[in-house]
């Protein structure tokens, strides 16, 4: 059956979301629905995208969506918080229910949307399962992480002045600006201490390229009954830039864990 997308804007009308739609790709639908969820900024915007085609083409409804404040959705990035984007994976979970009719959830995300899929899961408990590609664990460490990488690329470009950098990155990452609020609230984000596990089944990928990261969420009481760890073949692509994902096997290793786990 082929796969048509079809684009459209839900949720309240104060905070409408892009969203596109990929039907199954076959005769019989399964059961499970499954949103994607992007990651921040521009990372891995080609790889949601090709793992919602990817996890449709298996016969699963697809819906994947641009959180509040970024991608078509309305409003502007220094509106975004955490909060907001946790009910926006709320609405959208509410939406593939409206129009697929699931029985059960998989949220499938990328980076801090895997991150952000665990923390719905612990927090609101609506899901049945996760899929996570190395997802963020520490929102201050990450934070370090995107204030070295634009440091380094600020001296490639000619060294900034300390004062000029400093200002460039008080509220922005990556050359997006967001609330303080935000910024305080990412930093405070910290995988290892959940205490309530996200979903029944969990099944988190590392890129074997970028390393190894989800062994160390073995320790974190969320986790205590365990989870399936396997590592997927994505690869930076430079074609695109160091801040975007080239598929690579990813989507298809996904979709086999979505396949042997979510009916």
């Amino acid at each position: 059956m082929a796969q048509t997308t079809e684009t459209f804007y839900f949720g309240p009308e104060e905070a409408r979301l892009f969203g596109a739609w990929h039907p199954p790709g076959l005769s019989a639908a399964r059961s499970t629905g499954v949103v994607v969820c992007p990651h921040m900024g521009q990372e891995g915007h080609l790889l949601r995208r090709r793992l919602a085609v990817v996890i449709a083409g298996c016969g699963y409804p697809v819906l994947r969506f641009d959180y509040f404040g970024t991608g078509d959705s309305l409003g502007e990035s220094h509106q975004a918080t955490i909060h907001q984007w946790l009910d926006d994976v709320d609405t959208a979970v509410e939406e593939i229910g409206r129009r697929s009719g699931c029985s059960g959830v998989c949220l499938v995300g990328v980076r801090f949307g895997a991150t952000l899929s665990i923390l719905y899961g612990s927090l609101r408990r609506k899901v049945d399962a996760i899929a996570g590609l190395h997802p963020v664990i520490n929102g201050r460490a990450y934070i370090s992480d995107l204030r070295r990488l634009e440091t380094e690329a600020w001296k490639q470009m000619g060294d900034a002045p300390a004062g000029r950098l400093a200002a460039e990155q008080a509220q922005a990452l990556m050359g997006i600006t967001y609330a303080e609020q935000f910024l305080t609230d990412l930093e405070a984000v910290d995988l290892m201490s959940l205490e309530v596990r996200p979903a029944e089944h969990v099944g988190l990928f590392d890129d074997a390229v970028v390393g190894p990261l989800v062994p160390d969420l073995r320790s974190a009481p969320a986790f205590r009954e365990g989870f399936d760890h396997l590592e997927v073949g994505t690869r930076i692509d430079d074609l695109f830039g160091d801040d975007h994902w080239a598929p690579g096997r990813a989507p298809r290793n996904i979709a086999d864990w979505l396949l042997a786990t979510c009916p």
